[in-house]
């Protein structure tokens, strides 16, 4: 899938001030551009365990603007992303997914001078339905204990880190669908 975007008066972080002290403020951005494309495939090696990927493209930029943020990169917005998952699923038995992300580095600030380094990071995901309707899972997200920049904070700059590895369980119920 190609795309292009245009938004029209985003709200974002603009910096207004770099002295000591960086001072942002929110604000309409005249507008950004989207440019990308979009890659998704999947294979079944089996009845039950499939392959899929993922890619993505995107040169997200400032496309006009009263400042001097015009051809800056839209913070927060990674040049390339890659997913895939290897996934079991047995209805009479259990469902099993491991997923891994890939994100390339990424601007954090409008003036595209604080660089956020690429990532990659795996999760894990289990169920299994009990009874009809109910059903237990386990997640865990962050399986490989990945510690990530996901925000700096000048003038240091301070780098805040995403979470560590972070385990799920729960018991879901799924409401049976009305007949018509």
């Amino acid at each position: 899938t190609f795309f292009w975007a245009d938004i029209v008066d985003p709200v974002t972080n603009v910096t207004i001030s770099t002295g000591s002290t960086i001072l942002r403020q929110r604000q309409n951005l005249g507008r950004t551009r989207s440019l990308g494309v979009e890659l998704d495939g999947a294979f079944h090696l089996t009845r039950t365990m499939e392959l899929s990927a993922g890619y993505q493209f995107v040169h997200a930029y400032v496309a006009d603007s009263s400042s001097s943020l015009i051809g800056k990169n839209v913070p927060e917005v990674p040049r390339h992303q890659l997913t895939w998952e290897a996934r079991y699923w047995n209805p009479k038995r259990a469902m099993l997914s491991v997923q891994g992300r890939y994100s390339a580095a990424q601007y954090d600030d409008d003036l595209n001078s604080l660089v956020l380094p690429h990532y990659y990071v795996m999760d894990l995901f289990a169920e299994r339905e009990l009874r009809r309707g109910f059903t237990i899972y386990l997640a865990g997200e962050n399986i490989l204990n990945q510690r990530y920049a996901f925000a700096l904070t000048p003038p240091t700059p301070l780098t805040s880190l995403a979470p560590p590895i972070l385990a799920r369980a729960g018991i879901r119920y799924d409401f049976p669908a009305r007949e018509k």
